[in-house]
């Protein structure tokens, strides 16, 4: 999991002519192609996003400027960059006993407790990194909204094939797509084009927000009890 991010550091070394890398997983897909990526950039060196069904940064899927599991192992790496040695201590111990996703996520909220003090306007390092919030970034799991999506939605994560009509799987999908759908003609590769869609998952954009306000209250409170339980300060 961690070779992926060095092999992106080097496919950059060679290839300055490149502005902006976006890194994706192998299981993101453009839903609505009517987006561009740079409604997310505003001056930043590297973009990432908050999941919305718990309190991790996202590591597979970020936007780097070219500029001079991993869920859990970056927010090590922005608690040693952004936090003081007494708090990374804290969370270090949680880090190295944990043993299963509910330690994992133990580990994110001490993280998230301590460097959130440290972000200002959702950024680190003078404004260099940012992290965009829940509901908000170019990506999200749409398994939380049964594939339905808004003209607000420009990417899923979690369109595995053994995912695929699997209501059991933790992030299960629909082919949102019907059948006369082409993806290999041309006219269908570039922005503000008409992607055929099956009318089911198409969804007015409050409703889509509602549901993710849903999920994201339910972090939250998850989220508060976990400071609590730990006493962080």
């Amino acid at each position: 999991m961690f070779r992926r991010h060095c092999v992106v550091v080097e496919w950059m070394s060679q290839h300055s002519e490149f502005e902006w890398i976006l890194f994706i997983d192998g299981d993101m897909a453009v839903v609505n192609p009517n987006h561009s990526l740079f409604e997310y950039i505003n001056g930043e060196q590297i973009i990432f996003i908050d999941r919305i069904f718990n309190n991790e940064i996202m590591a597979g899927s970020y936007l780097v400027n070219f500029h001079g599991t991993d869920n859990g192992a970056i927010h090590g790496l922005f608690m040693e960059k952004f936090s003081s040695q007494e708090h990374r201590n804290k969370c270090q111990h949680l880090w190295e006993i944990s043993k299963n996703f509910g330690d994992l996520n133990t580990f994110t909220v001490c993280v998230r407790h301590f460097i959130e003090k440290q972000m200002v306007n959702r950024t680190f390092d003078e404004g260099k990194v940012r992290v965009l919030p829940k509901a908000a970034g170019w990506v999200r799991d749409g398994g939380h909204t049964e594939t339905k999506f808004s003209t607000k939605d420009f990417m899923f994560h979690g369109w595995k094939a053994s995912s695929l009509h699997r209501n059991g799987e933790l992030n299960p999908w629909k082919y949102p797509f019907k059948a006369r759908q082409n993806f290999y003609d041309d006219k269908f590769y570039c922005n503000k084009s008409e992607w055929v869609y099956n009318g089911d998952f198409v969804e007015q954009e409050h409703k889509i927000d509602e549901i993710l306000k849903r999920i994201i209250n339910g972090i939250k409170i998850e989220y508060n009890k976990t400071v609590q339980k730990l006493k962080l300060t």
